[in-house]
């Protein structure tokens, strides 16, 4: 399985032995070994694989990690970072919520994008590079965006048919 962009939420049967299923994810190949995991694109250089069940290993280059279930491996660029803590059965977005942890804005928006039925942009783009921590109900993008303009002083409109989040004009 080869993914482009975006995310992939798996639930995969055990596997015999030798009969993996491996995806690419950008620079990072992934091996399912009979889990239920996700695989997220960050940003234009950085994978987040989570795992929720079983185990799966992620090589890059000549290296490999095995990850059991409750954690998971953020790989940008060059550098490879374990994370713990990985919990529930599948991910939060699948339930309408995003956990968001020294996350971009960028990538919160695009997670209320793909549930949104209008697109949301930023304006201007740099704001994506705000970060954020928090869990953000997402099945409700106004609600979200309401929350995040009046913690990080902005302000959303709707215009030409899409959500519009740019920085709050004093007045």
């Amino acid at each position: 399985m080869r993914a482009a962009d975006g995310g992939a939420w798996c639930l995969c049967a055990a596997r015999p032995l030798g009969a993996a299923l491996a995806t690419a994810r950008g620079r990072a190949r992934i091996t399912v070994l009979g889990t239920a995991f996700d695989v997220e694109r960050r940003d234009a250089g950085t994978e987040q694989v989570r795992v929720y069940r079983g185990l799966v290993r992620v090589a890059k280059g000549d290296n490999s990690w095995e990850l059991p279930a409750g954690s998971g491996l953020v790989v940008s660029g060059a550098a490879v970072q374990r994370r713990a803590g990985v919990s529930g059965a599948r991910p939060d977005g699948m339930d309408g919520w995003f956990e968001a942890q020294d996350t971009p804005l960028a990538t919160i928006v695009a997670q209320l994008d793909r549930v949104s039925p209008e697109p949301v942009v930023l304006a201007p783009c740099a704001l994506g590079e705000l970060r954020l921590s928090g869990r953000f109900r997402i099945a409700d993008p106004p609600q979200t965006l309401d929350i995040i303009c009046a913690t990080q002083g902005l302000a959303w409109h709707r215009e030409a048919g899409r959500i519009v989040l740019e920085r709050s004009v004093v007045r």
